[in-house]
């Protein structure tokens, strides 16, 4: 290049059957990139068409079962000075545009992380957080994932991505001596906010996953991969083992005994449980703050209310943005009868994450059972049957629900039945008895 002239930008893609995202991906970059390259990697929709409207050089690029192949073919084929790396279901922050292109004219630097913000409605993801007022390109979403990955890179023969699935560049520009530095470049990630084909593509990619596994037993980054999507999948014994020999590799890897302590919960091995969350206590904030919340649940489900009043305030007093925070608040509220706190609670954490179904169940159920104790206490049974029975209707884990219809059927004399509810209502929640007197 010579001096003083501007460089050029190159954005390469990998796309398949992806027609309904490309306009607006294309959009995001144009007056960005000086020139864009599509791989096509065997579209049956109208994808080769769309990009070829868009004046779009396509390459088609035989699919072989390996994302990192397919992304290399189609970064030779780049002439620009600089590499821009999308998904077709991602979009360029509009207003990074033009930091995207000062951070290129910087002659010392080799490759930028970007903040890939993936949308989800979901808080109870590890890492996720509100989305912040005045977003315009969230697409209606409530929160958002963010990881740092490599997106923008100089273009060098040397850099090159490797792994089958969950492919990644970095490695390939470290052990050439380049510097990879943060950019505060975000780009807005919409995929894993989609239900359509969802499982379709979870069954192959952890088809890939067990491949890149076999082919990297020694790296504990395709373990991990390949255990994230076993737990997506509902194989958490084969999960538990995977992370397992994750944490063999590598002793220190917080993102393994993130998930061993998730699987320790959902088995309801509480001590494993809190050997994983209390080591995680000390990891960044991202994993430590979720480790807090999930310990204050363990204390709330030891009896120690005290303690998990105490846990769960000053996780929100770090993070006030922490829906999680809130909602337990509330069922920590409820089981100590301070109705109006769990209102109030339940009421923020669903301000956060307005689109999360078991927040809105609870809510629901909340007052309903609310009412329902309000109308036992004035020994009004059948109408405090009434409202119980709705707050099962709207919540079936509402472990109060079950604990007060017990009540009310002990009153009106069906004996088997209140035992029944009651044993329920002490699976879901023992506490409730080591604290009912």
């Amino acid at each position: 290049m010579a001096a003083n002239a501007k460089p050029r930008l190159s954005l390469v893609m990998i796309v398949r059957d992806a027609e309904a995202d490309l306009p607006h991906c294309l959009g995001s970059v144009e007056g960005v990139v000086d020139e864009i390259i599509v791989g096509d990697t065997g579209s049956k929709d109208g994808t080769k068409e769309v990009a070829a409207r868009a004046g779009v050089q396509v390459l088609e690029i035989e699919w072989e079962d390996h994302f990192a192949n397919a992304r290399n073919q189609a970064l030779e084929k780049a002439t620009g000075d600089w590499v821009l790396v999308l998904d077709a279901d991602e979009v360029l922050h509009s207003e990074h545009r033009e930091k995207v292109l000062e951070l290129i004219t910087d002659p010392d630097a080799e490759a930028f992380e970007v903040s890939l913000i993936n949308y989800v409605d979901n808080p109870e993801i590890t890492g996720w957080r509100p989305v912040p007022e005045g977003i315009d390109q969230a697409g209606g979403h409530s929160g958002y994932v963010s990881i740092s990955l490599v997106r923008l890179f100089r273009s060098n023969p040397q850099y090159k991505y490797e792994g089958r699935i969950h492919e990644t560049v970095d490695h390939s520009i470290r052990n050439a001596g380049g510097k990879i530095q943060p950019s505060g470049v975000w780009i807005h990630h919409f995929g894993k906010a989609r239900a359509e084909n969802a499982k379709p593509k979870r069954e192959y990619y952890l088809k890939l996953a067990r491949l890149n596994a076999e082919e990297l037993p020694r790296d504990p980054k395709a373990q991990c991969d390949l255990g994230d999507l076993l737990i997506e999948s509902g194989q958490d014994d084969e999960a538990f083992r995977t992370f397992s020999r994750a944490l063999e590799l590598d002793p220190e890897n917080v993102r393994a005994m993130n998930a061993l302590a998730g699987v320790a919960l959902r088995r309801e091995d509480y001590d494993e449980a809190r050997k994983w969350l209390e080591r995680l206590e000390n990891a960044g904030p991202e994993l430590s703050r979720p480790a807090r919340v999930n310990l204050g649940i363990l204390a709330m489900r030891d009896g120690d209310y005290t303690k998990a009043q105490q846990i769960l305030t000053d996780v929100l007093a770090a993070d006030p943005g922490s829906a999680v925070a809130h909602f337990y608040l509330g069922v920590l509220s409820e089981r100590q009868g301070n109705w109006e706190d769990a209102a109030h609670h339940f009421a923020s954490a669903l301000r956060l994450a307005p689109r999360h179904l078991p927040f809105q169940a609870r809510q629901l159920a909340s007052a309903n059972v609310s009412q329902g104790a309000r109308e036992l206490a004035q020994d009004r049974s059948s109408e405090a049957l009434r409202c119980l029975k709705v707050a099962l209707q709207a919540d079936p884990r509402h472990e109060l629900g079950y604990f007060f219809i017990a009540d009310v059927l002990e009153r009106l004399n069906y004996k088997e039945e209140a035992e029944r509810n009651r044993a329920r209502a002490r699976r879901l929640a023992p506490d409730l008895f080591e604290n009912s007197g």
